[in-house]
């Protein structure tokens, strides 16, 4: 006999590989790719190791090194916040050709995009939830819904600001050190190189929220189903968890 709820999440472990699965060989057919290798150029070379070298060298500043060096920090700041800037930009030259087709379809083409992997794995697992006795349903949704308002709240003690006003603050203090690096307050610098770590924590954390939701309503889903059989088959026999 296995616990409550166990058979629930070995399903949802099993999409989740699943979907892990499908997007790595997406990506492996993407290497091959132009769009790809200087998409990942742009996020490593010009995101990433800046902003690493930017807040190291910030670091040693303020443990005593040269103050000349923080100028180069904030320089290496300024080019992280353009590549935030412009990323869409650089994504939507890189994939132009996709671009002009979703002019001529642009419903067809967003349901290909976002909903094509989603739609191929829940059909899969669907069923699967279906099988579930209702009360290690029910008890899954009120799990999953609690671990989402958790998750939420703890992200929200972190990015919750940044989700609404985005990097422009960080943008703001940035553009203030830079122009008076000697006389500005420690805590302007500590909002220029914070934002984009907590930029970055938002869309991680929305990811995870959007997943949340997503696996929220497909239990909702599977539910509903089972309650759509019972009632159509109200004198069939009741499935016996064992």
């Amino acid at each position: 006999m296995q616990p409550t709820g166990k058979k629930f999440l070995d399903i949802l472990a099993c999409l989740e590989q699943t979907e892990r699965d499908l997007i790595k060989q997406q990506r492996i057919q993407e290497k091959s790719t132009t769009a790809y290798r200087v998409s990942r150029w742009v996020f490593w070379g010009g995101f990433i190791g800046p902003l690493v070298v930017s807040i190291v060298l910030a670091f040693a500043v303020w443990m005593g090194a040269p103050r000349d060096l923080l100028y180069f920090s904030i320089l290496l700041l300024l080019l992280t916040y353009l590549v935030i800037l412009t990323y869409p930009l650089v994504g939507a030259w890189l994939h132009r050709g996709a671009i002009r087709s979703v002019f001529r379809a642009p419903f067809a083409n967003l349901l290909k995009n976002y909903l094509e992997r989603p739609l191929q794995v829940d059909g899969l697992y669907l069923p699967q939830f279906a099988a579930l006795p209702k009360t290690d349903l029910q008890l899954g949704i009120v799990e999953l819904k609690d671990a989402r308002q958790n998750f939420a709240q703890r992200i929200a003690l972190v990015a919750g600001p940044i989700k609404s006003v985005g990097i422009l603050p960080g943008l703001l203090a940035m553009l203030v050190s830079l122009q008076q690096l000697n006389s500005q307050p420690e805590w302007v610098q500590a909002i220029a190189y914070a934002n984009p770590l907590i930029f970055v924590l938002a869309v991680i954390a929305h990811h995870f929220l959007a997943r949340y939701d997503r696996m929220i309503s497909l239990a909702e889903l599977a539910l509903t189903q089972r309650e759509g059989c019972a009632q159509t088959t109200p004198g069939a026999p009741r499935l016996v968890s064992v």
